[in-house]
């Protein structure tokens, strides 16, 4: 099992340094003074044109990507641990001149107007998501009629969708969505020949 998405911020008790061309001011008309200052997204490309998004909100760092496969041709294996895939971020920051994201140790609670429910941070970087996969091997030949099976399956009350090109099913809810828990199987020899193949030849 390894990793192969991941989304992390984390907020600084200093201003950050400009990384675009641009960026958006949100000015109280009356004082002159700012409230919020947010940088578009700059998507980092890697080799074979992988990318990861950084967005700079306040002093928010946002990193938004697939770590396993930033600069790689393809990611049929892994960073099996988070604290690698914190590493590819951390190596990508520094190289923007921003700082990098730290271990948290600890979780406190913000203060916020009468009325609002209170915020949760942290001192060092939340990840917000992460995505696992495993690689199963079926024989070859063999991959439709297994995912075809699969997608006769339920998984609790999330009910199989199958693709329409035979090649993934997932599960989701009734209304079609997956809120917390999404998990699906693919046929990644098909998802290389589509997108990867002649990146692998060149």
């Amino acid at each position: 099992m390894f990793i192969d998405w991941l989304k992390c911020y984390q907020d600084y008790d200093f201003d950050l340094p400009f990384i675009g061309e641009t960026s958006e001011a949100i000015f109280d008309t009356l004082t002159g003074e700012i409230i919020h200052e947010r940088q578009p997204t700059q998507r980092i490309t890697g080799s074979f044109s992988t990318s990861i998004a950084v967005r700079i909100s306040g002093r928010r760092i946002t990193v938004d990507g697939n770590p396993s496969r930033y600069g790689r041709v393809d990611n049929l294996f892994g960073y099996t641990s988070i604290d690698d895939c914190i590493s590819v971020f951390n190596n990508l920051l520094l190289t923007l001149g921003l700082p990098p994201f730290n271990r948290c140790t600890q979780t406190f609670r913000s203060q916020t107007p009468d009325g609002k429910r209170t915020i949760t941070t942290s001192d060092g970087c939340t990840i917000q998501r992460i995505d696992v996969t495993s690689n199963f091997s079926v024989g070859e030949g063999n991959e439709l009629a297994f995912i075809k099976s699969l997608a006769t399956q339920r998984i609790k009350n999330s009910i199989p969708n199958l693709h329409t090109n035979g090649c993934t099913v997932d599960w989701i809810s009734k209304k079609g969505n997956a809120s917390h828990i999404y998990q699906s199987f693919y046929n990644k020899f098909n998802e290389i020949e589509l997108h990867q193949k002649q990146k692998i030849i060149n």
